[in-house]
């Protein structure tokens, strides 16, 4: 199971912000066994320059690519590329999409795109986002990517012809505040759109227990807004060891 709990309450794209400029869900991170791969919002707050554009996927160093593209830079080409080539389609990943998320049990989560770009109808709560990103930490090579500062993608095409270096954005925004002396983030995903802003859902690892615990911040102005929010948040929880 998940202990989990919500600081705020969602809305269409992101939770609603509190007036503590806190909105965020925390769950323990159990060693559940996963099934296979569930997608959460990749959020519209980057790209992989183009490297994915007609790209040809050459089997598993192919899907590589499209999933570091996906989780580093927040590629939406990398998520297109990614639902065509799992599903054939757009259209049919999204239907995978929502059929996942009904079998986990999230009853107020829907998904229109794989990419997470705004649409009144593409919606989900902290604690849902929570229970995702628990869900594909327990894949251990999504755990990897998520975890992962940077992945260098070699040449796939002209446009790139010494392939390119992905940096993680929420690792690049958190900086020197993603560890202190009691606790560490390792992994997680940005998100922005001009409606939703800023959104991170993150997990931190307790120095002293080994506990791994997920916090999501949505709806914060500025770009590193969610990235301090969070900090903040692990802060508050487990304190600085100082």
């Amino acid at each position: 199971g998940v202990a989990a709990h919500a600081d705020a309450a969602g809305s269409h794209n992101a939770a609603q912000r509190d007036n503590s400029h806190l909105a965020g869900a925390a769950a323990d991170v159990h060693d559940h066994a996963a099934d296979g791969l569930a997608d959460g919002q990749a959020g519209a707050d980057g790209g992989s320059h183009g490297l994915f554009n007609n790209a040809h996927l050459a089997g598993a160093s192919g899907q590589s690519r499209l999933l570091y593209g996906a989780a580093l830079p927040s590629g939406g080409d990398a998520t297109d590329a990614l639902a065509i080539y799992t599903a054939g389609s757009i259209e049919a990943f999204v239907e995978m999409m929502n059929k996942k998320a009904l079998s986990m049990g999230l009853s107020n989560t829907h998904f229109v795109n794989p990419s997470g770009l705004h649409d009144d109808n593409h919606y989900s709560t902290p604690h849902e986002i929570a229970l995702i990103l628990q869900y594909a930490l327990n894949v251990p090579y999504l755990r990897e990517v998520m975890s992962s500062r940077t992945y260098h993608a070699q040449a796939t095409n002209k446009d790139n012809p010494d392939g390119i270096t992905m940096y993680n954005t929420m690792f690049s925004r958190l900086g020197k505040l993603a560890e202190t002396d009691t606790a560490k983030i390792i992994a997680g995903k940005t998100g922005f759109t001009n409606e939703g802003l800023n959104c991170l859902a993150s997990v931190g690892e307790v120095k002293s227990s080994g506990k791994e615990y997920i916090v999501v911040a949505a709806k914060a102005p500025g770009k590193n807004d969610a990235a301090s929010d969070t900090a903040n948040l692990y802060t508050l929880l487990f304190g600085t060891g100082a």
